[in-house]
């Protein structure tokens, strides 16, 4: 177990150190509240107008306390995410030694440290390998409570929970998820007085509430009402908009010919949390009409995609899954991680877009079940060749030998994919550097852009709308710089004329092009009027 941990750490750190690049959207948000933590400034981000209140405050926190040793949030980011998905390798361990025994849950945690996803996954600053790593140790804690509900071990759960809920909310229903599975297993199990641990396993509740409390209570108090989460009325908001006929990017980033804001995430998150709720009908409708989509996307990133390594590894997980007997213990385990697995489709019904990390989740639970059915197919493979008459040690090296050949038919693909992901990457250090330079001027900018360079600058983002509207919004914002980037010219209906014929009114600061290929252009504005 030791060796796998440090395999992952390595790969990890290794990949981190070598490939990375420019910082991705998510993590420049995460990285920018993590600096206005330290200043004094509040929970503020980047892209985001007034107080943020789409990110839970856990990872920003995490990144601002790394980053006092580090000197850089980025840096601090991109560690936590080394770290994280190193020590997930642990909790998928025992959560598979549970479910099935030593060899399966080693197969699994291998499986963990070296898929090229997940290893590509802790390069970002995305926060999902912090959360995994949280929310599989409280699956842990919950599933041995069912055996044994001790007070220590729903207290340790409980509170793990809490702790999943402040980097992504959904924690907490699987904590529910978790309690009920707990009380199942002592009426099919027979395990102790129900009437007992029914006033025990209250513990965990009370665990959670003592970790998430602090957070429930600001998040109240900023949009004035109990709120546990303020994710979905954005992400709905801007589905209904997309529904209404709206292209993406107007309904997440549109401006009228009058100047006013028309998009959900180019105006503060708190005008759109205040505003009048949805309808539950709205809500059904919203719902009926994405679920084709859903379906689609569920079937594309879990059963067909070359970044998990499918459809090998959706192969052997329904293998590991259906391919032998379950005792009662192992049904209640099997059955909450399949409810999980739903729950956390469902979830994708309430974002306006679609993303293969929304599905993380099923790849590591589809490597826990990936295991067991290399471990199935190792007998059944030393079973035929005792029946062929090889001897012992024949048979055990062509066991050994399938259940590495399917490992690879998982590996391998994703390794075909995460490849070119990583060089892109690197591939966009040079627009890093472009970032750097422009922050050691020192000069307070205000960079307008459809993703956040980070450049220690004010960001606001590129307008949905006409050129001439852009330009007076932009006006209107106070820009100093905008970049254009060829990778997102139909983004924006004006940004292909000013990437060939420049921003008016303007002049060419920096041009840089990528590894990809891919074309960066940043303009200074020349300001007019007050304060021009």
């Amino acid at each position: 177990m030791l060796l796998i941990m440090l395999a992952a750490l390595t790969l990890r750190a290794l990949c981190a150190i070598l490939f990375t690049g420019e910082i991705d959207t998510e993590g420049a948000e995460y990285a920018r509240i993590a600096q206005n933590i330290i200043a004094g400034k509040g929970y503020e981000g980047l892209a985001t107008q007034g107080t943020q209140l789409f990110f839970p405050p856990l990872f920003p926190f995490l990144i601002a306390g790394v980053s006092l040793i580090t000197g850089d949030a980025e840096i601090a980011g991109r560690i936590l995410n080394v770290l994280s998905g190193a020590l997930l390798v642990y909790p998928v361990y025992l959560v598979a030694r549970r479910m099935f025994d030593e060899a399966i849950g080693l197969g699994a945690a291998g499986l963990i440290a070296v898929h090229p996803y997940l290893v590509q996954l802790s390069t970002t600053v995305f926060c999902e390998a912090t959360y995994l790593t949280l929310l599989l140790t409280a699956l842990y804690s919950a599933m041995s409570a069912v055996d044994k509900p001790t007070w220590r071990r729903l207290t340790v759960s409980g509170g793990l929970y809490g702790f999943a809920y402040l980097v992504r909310p959904e924690a907490f229903i699987f904590m529910l998820v978790g309690m009920a599975f707990i009380l199942l297993g002592q009426v099919l199990l027979s395990h102790g007085n129900l009437r007992a641990v029914m006033r025990r396993v209250l513990v965990m509740p009370i665990c959670f509430f003592v970790v998430a409390s602090p957070y429930i209570g600001w998040l109240s108090l900023q949009t004035g009402k109990l709120r546990m989460e303020s994710k979905s009325p954005l992400n709905v908001a801007t589905e209904l908009r997309i529904q209404q006929g709206h292209r993406l990017e107007d309904a997440a980033f549109g401006v009228d010919k009058d100047l006013i804001v028309q998009g959900v995430w180019n105006q503060p998150n708190i005008n759109i949390v205040r505003s009048p709720g949805v309808s539950t009908r709205e809500l059904v409708t919203m719902i009926a009409n994405k679920s084709w989509r859903v379906v689609a996307n569920l079937y594309k990133s879990v059963a067909t995609s070359w970044e998990f390594g499918s459809p090998a590894l959706f192969a052997l997980a329904i293998l590991g899954l259906l391919g032998g007997p379950w005792r009662r213990s192992l049904a209640l385990d099997q059955l909450q991680l399949v409810i999980l697995l739903a729950l956390s489709t469902f979830a994708t019904f309430f974002i306006y877009y679609s993303a293969i990390r929304f599905y993380v989740l099923f790849l590591v639970f589809f490597c826990i079940w990936a295991s067991a059915a290399t471990m199935r197919l190792m007998l059944w493979i030393q079973r035929l060749a005792a029946m062929s008459g090889l001897v012992a040690r024949r048979q055990a090296l062509a066991g050994s030998a399938a259940r590495i050949l399917a490992g690879a038919a998982i590996v391998i693909p994703s390794a075909v994919w995460t490849y070119p992901v990583l060089s892109e990457a690197l591939g966009t250090r040079p627009i890093e550097a472009v970032s750097t330079s422009l922050a050691a001027s020192g000069a307070p900018m205000r960079i307008a852009d459809v993703e956040t360079l980070h450049a220690n600058a004010e960001f606001v983002w590129l307008p949905y709308c006409d050129e001439i509207t852009a330009l007076r919004y932009l006006e209107k914002m106070q820009v100093t710089q905008v970049v254009v980037r060829s990778d997102e010219l139909e983004s924006r209906p004006y940004l292909k004329k000013w990437m060939e014929e420049g921003v008016p009114n303007s002049r060419l600061a920096a041009r840089t092009i990528s590894g990809t290929g891919d074309i960066v252009q940043v303009y200074d504005l020349h300001r007019t009027g007050p304060g021009g």
